[in-house]
C-alpha cells in the first residue's frame, strides 16, 4: 500500500491511510543499532520522501477543507483556527499551511504531483508558491508552466533557500526580453531608496563603556565594506605552538573596523590578499558596457542594475571584469609555485569562494590548490587551479575526491563510500542561478 496509491482512491484513502499509518508505527519502533552505515542513510533518504508525500496529502485535503469552507461550517473562525484547535497546530505553521495548499490549488498541480512522488519538500512547495505565483501577475501563462517546471527541476539540487534564489529571478529566466525594461526601473529606483537610506550611527552605552555602532548601507556600500571586512577579519594561522586565535568571527571583524580607524588616522594601509589587493570586483556582462542590458553582479553575490553597472565600468576605484556573451573570462595562467596576482585573481573571479560543494568560506579564507601536484608537473594557471577553505585544502589532500574544471566551473567528484554513483558537484552557494540560453 503506498501514499499515492491511498491519495488517488480517494474512497478509501482513510482507511489505506490508517493501514500506512500503522506501517510506519512499525518501522519506526526498532533499534537501528544492527543497521550498516548505508542503511541509516537509507533510511533517512526514504523518510525524507515519505514526510513529502505525507505533505502532499496533508495539503490536499487542507485545500480541499478551505475550499469547501468545513472550518466555518464546524464553528472555528478561520481555517487557521481550526487547525490550531482541532489538531494543535502551531499558528503560524497553520497560516503557511493555509496559503500553500491555496496556492497549490490555483494551478500548481505539477507542483502538487512532485511532492506526492516525493520530489518536493513541503518548504520547497511553499518557495514555488509563492514565486510562481509572483511569476504569474507579470507574464502569460505558458511562461508560468515554464516557471513551475523550472522551479520543480532545481528542486533536485537546490535547498530552500538557494530556490528562493532562482525564484527571485524567475522572471528574468523565463522572459529575459520582457523582464529587462520592469526590471531596470524597478532596479534603479530601488538602488535611489537604498542610498537615499543609508545612515550610520554610533550610539554609546548609558551604563558600561563603549557603545553601538550600526550602519545601513546601499548595494555599493555593502560590497565595500563586507569585501574589506573578510580581507581584514580573516582568521590568522596558529602561532607556533598550536594556538588558535580565541575570537569570535564577529569579533574579528570589530577589531578589525578598530584598526582600520588607527590605520587611517596613521597614513597605513591594508596589506595585499594572495598578491592582489583587495577591491570590489563588478563582473559585468560585454552588453551592459555596449550601452544595452545586462545587470552587474559584485563578488559578494549582489545585483547591480544595467544604468549603475555600467557607470562603474568607467569607475577607477573599481575593478571590472567584462564576460563575452558565454560568461567566459581569459584564463590568466602562470607558471609561478603560488597562485598570485593574475592568476590569482582569475581564480577569484571563477569560484567567488571556496569551490566544494556546499562550503560558503568567502573568497579571503581561501589558499590556491594545483589540481594536478605542483610536484607532479602540475602548472600554475587558472585551469589547474581551484579556491579552497584550509579546511577543504587539508581534506583534499587526504580523501580521494576528484576536481576537474568544465565550462568555467569547479567540478567535485566524491570517493564511493561517499557517493556509489560517484555524481559529479558544483558549489551552488557561491554562483548565482544558471541563465536561460
Amino acid at each position: 500500500m503506498s501514499i499515492q496509491s491511498a491519495e488517488a482512491n480517494a474512497g478509501g484513502s482513510v482507511v489505506e491511510l490508517a493501514e500506512i499509518g500503522r506501517a510506519l508505527g512499525w518501522a519506526a519502533g526498532p533499534s537501528l543499532w544492527s543497521l550498516s552505515d548505508d542503511e541509516v542513510v537509507g533510511r533517512v533518504d526514504a523518510a525524507m520522501r515519505l514526510r513529502a508525500q505525507v505533505d502532499a496529502l496533508l495539503l490536499k485535503a487542507v485545500g480541499e477543507v478551505d475550499a469547501r469552507d468545513l472550518a466555518r461550517r464546524r464553528g472555528s473562525t478561520s481555517i487557521r483556527a481550526w487547525l490550531r484547535d482541532a489538531h494543535r497546530c502551531d499558528p503560524r505553521e497553520a497560516g503557511r499551511l493555509t496559503a500553500t495548499a491555496r496556492g497549490l490549488r490555483s494551478g500548481l498541480g505539477a507542483t502538487h504531483e512532485a511532492m506526492a512522488a516525493g520530489a518536493v519538500s513541503l518548504d520547497q512547495a511553499r518557495v514555488i508558491v509563492r514565486y510562481v505565483g509572483e511569476l504569474a501577475k507579470e507574464v502569460p501563462a505558458p511562461l508560468v508552466a515554464q516557471g513551475e517546471a523550472d522551479m520543480i527541476g532545481f528542486c533536485a539540487q537546490l535547498d530552500p533557500v538557494l530556490l528562493g534564489v532562482v525564484g527571485r529571478r524567475l522572471a528574468e529566466l523565463v522572459d529575459p526580453e520582457g523582464t529587462q525594461d520592469r526590471d531596470e526601473a524597478d532596479a534603479v529606483d530601488r538602488e535611489a531608496k537604498a542610498t537615499a537610506a543609508r545612515t550610520a550611527t554610533l550610539t554609546p552605552f548609558d551604563d558600561k563603556p563603549g557603545g553601538i555602532l550600526r550602519a545601513v548601507l546601499d548595494a555599493e556600500g555593502y560590497a565595500t565594506i563586507a569585501e574589506w571586512l573578510d580581507a581584514a577579519a580573516a582568521p590568522p594561522p596558529p602561532d607556533p605552538d598550536g594556538v588558535r586565535d580565541p575570537r569570535s568571527r564577529g569579533q574579528r571583524r570589530a577589531d578589525a573596523l578598530v584598526a582600520a580607524c588607527e590605520q587611517g588616522l596613521a597614513g597605513g594601509a591594508l596589506r595585499a590578499r594572495g598578491g592582489v589587493k583587495p577591491r570590489i570586483i563588478v563582473t559585468i556582462p560585454l552588453s551592459s558596457l555596449l550601452g544595452s542590458t545586462g545587470f552587474g553582479l559584485t563578488n559578494g553575490g549582489h545585483e547591480l542594475s544595467p544604468a549603475l553597472t555600467r557607470a562603474l565600468g568607467c569607475d577607477a576605484e573599481f575593478l571590472t571584469a567584462v564576460l563575452d556573451p558565454d560568461g567566459n573570462l581569459l584564463d590568466c595562467g602562470r607558471l609561478n609555485r603560488l597562485f598570485v596576482g593574475k592568476t590569482r585573481l582569475a581564480l577569484e573571479l571563477r569560484d567567488r569562494g571556496c569551490a566544494w560543494p556546499g562550503c560558503d568560506r568567502p573568497i579571503s579564507w581561501t589558499q590556491g590548490h594545483h589540481i594536478l601536484s605542483w610536484l607532479a608537473g602540475g602548472e600554475t594557471k587558472t585551469s589547474n587551479g581551484v579556491l579552497l577553505c584550509p579546511y577543504h585544502h587539508r581534506e583534499i589532500e587526504k580523501a580521494e575526491w576528484k576536481v576537474a574544471i568544465r565550462d568555467h566551473r569547479a567540478w567535485f567528484r566524491p570517493p564511493k563510500w561517499i557517493d556509489p554513483t560517484q555524481r559529479w558537484r558544483l558549489n551552488h552557494l557561491h554562483h548565482p542561478p544558471p541563465q536561460r540560453q
